[in-house]
């Protein structure tokens, strides 16, 4: 009989220590500007994964462009929301709507082309990471290495 080991894989937990509670808190603030502007659970009637998605990419081009502060989620809710934590608020409805079954497929269709692309991409992708210069989990290895442990295999 095989037990699992304290730091196993089987055994592993979320590392909760790690969600910084600003992050929660601010994540709430968005959401709770949402609850103020579109009433409680509004949220779980659906949004379109892709306009989910442009809101977030519209918060982080803001935040690349050096505005921290979201200024209409933080007028509507009376306290400092920023643009992370309208991307968190994002996230997750995202994650909410995929639980209760409405978020809503909004991406085009793939053209059989597309759907071809994708995958010889994806191998590519595949290869790119599935060298000795890399360690399991794709991240470089600083140093030189003669770490021979992942195999580059062919599927063809």
């Amino acid at each position: 009989m095989t037990t699992a080991m304290k730091n196993d894989k089987a055994d592993r937990k979320s590392a909760m220590q790690f969600i910084h509670p600003d992050f929660m808190e601010g994540t709430g603030n968005a959401m709770g500007a949402g609850e103020i502007k579109y009433d409680g659970w509004n949220f779980l009637k659906g949004h379109g994964r892709l306009q989910l998605c442009a809101a977030i990419l519209r918060h982080t081009f803001a935040i690349m462009r050096g505005e921290d502060v979201d200024a209409n989620t933080t007028a509507i809710f009376g306290k400092t929301v920023y643009h992370w934590d309208c991307i968190g608020a994002n996230i997750n409805m995202m994650i909410w709507q995929r639980e209760y079954g409405t978020l809503i497929e909004d991406r085009p269709p793939k053209s059989h082309e597309e759907e071809r692309a994708s995958t010889i991409i994806d191998w590519a992708v595949l290869n790119k990471y599935n060298t000795k210069e890399t360690l399991d989990h794709g991240v470089p290895i600083e140093s030189k290495t003669t770490d021979t442990r992942i195999k580059r295999t062919d599927p063809r």
